[in-house]
């Protein structure tokens, strides 16, 4: 019962950070903006980002910087349940605040974590949107102690732009593949970025 308590106490004290004063951003593609291949986000990237040699997204490798992009096949409601005592109860994650607004026209919520990985200190922004059809997440890490990059990451990853309705090319990205013929594995449409996922009937879930 006590353990039980505690956890309350900690999600509350989380929670109690959260921005009530919603902003509204809107964002329009620019020249500037850079597609995030295999994903149907685009960015203004920030100065000396390049794309992300193994994940959907951009980094600085220099700095041990990067902005990655994860798309579910789940409604933002769901996703986003729970996301306070979650991230509480990870392991070396600490939840600084949440902030909700509105992203041309969507529900959004932007997290602000710190976290060790690998004997050092981290930042993490987690910047959560979507529809009842499908959730967007960008996750941008940088090393603590470099707040000058880490400015420059949340304003890049708060100029984001969401065609919802983009075709993606699910093999567009990957450099494997999968042979199904004699199956009757149909691949699922709505699956997550960079993974391929296969079904009798062609959805997700199926």
């Amino acid at each position: 019962m006590t353990r039980r308590i505690f956890k309350t106490i900690l999600i509350f004290i989380c929670l109690s950070s959260i921005a009530y004063g919603q902003k509204n951003i809107e964002n329009n593609l620019t020249a500037q903006h850079q597609n995030i291949a295999g994903t149907k986000v685009s960015l203004i990237p920030p100065k000396g980002f390049i794309k992300g040699l193994n994940f959907l997204g951009l980094q600085q490798s220099e700095s041990g910087s990067s902005i990655m992009v994860m798309d579910f096949p789940a409604p933002y409601s769901e996703v986003t349940k729970g996301l306070g005592e979650e991230h509480i109860l990870s392991a070396g994650v600490e939840m600084k605040k949440i902030e909700n607004f509105t992203l041309n026209g969507l529900p959004a919520i932007f997290v602000t974590e710190t976290q060790n990985a690998y004997g050092n200190i981290y930042t993490k922004y987690v910047l959560i949107f979507g529809t009842e059809k499908e959730t967007i997440m960008i996750n941008g890490v940088f090393p603590e102690n470099l707040k000058k990059i880490g400015a420059e990451i949340k304003k890049s990853m708060l100029t984001v732009v969401y065609e919802q309705n983009k075709i993606i090319d699910p093999f567009e990205t990957l450099d494997f593949s999968i042979d199904v013929s004699g199956t009757k594995l149909k691949l699922g449409k709505g699956g997550i970025s960079n993974i391929l996922a296969f079904t009798v009937d062609g959805k997700i879930p199926t």
